[in-house]
């Protein structure tokens, strides 16, 4: 069928599908944060509340316990968390401001 080929192009480039699908979730939330909120209420706080209401429902309903990342797709997003901690860990630089 011709959705199952670009199904498959996301699951196969499933970080770079995660890293669009949150910045998708972000512009929503800003967007909503400027025009329900005015404001009032960062982007980036919805953002957060949007990534929890995700990661829940997506346990919920996977019943596994990776989240959200059980869609295939999706399972960029554990591996660049992953990244990102590991090169945290790596880093013991300490942090300089000027």
């Amino acid at each position: 069928m011709i959705i199952e080929t670009p199904q498959a192009v996301m699951i196969k480039n499933s970080i770079i599908t995660a890293s669009v699908f949150v910045a998708v979730v972000m512009r929503v939330s800003y967007w909503f944060s400027n025009r329900l909120t005015l404001g009032r209420v960062h982007g980036s706080a919805i953002a957060i509340a949007v990534g929890f209401l995700l990661a829940y429902v997506g346990g919920v309903l996977g019943g596994e316990s990776k989240g959200i990342a059980d869609i295939p797709m999706l399972i960029g997003l554990v591996f660049s968390a992953a990244r990102c901690s590991e090169i945290l860990r790596s880093s013991r630089q300490p942090l300089v401001l000027i």
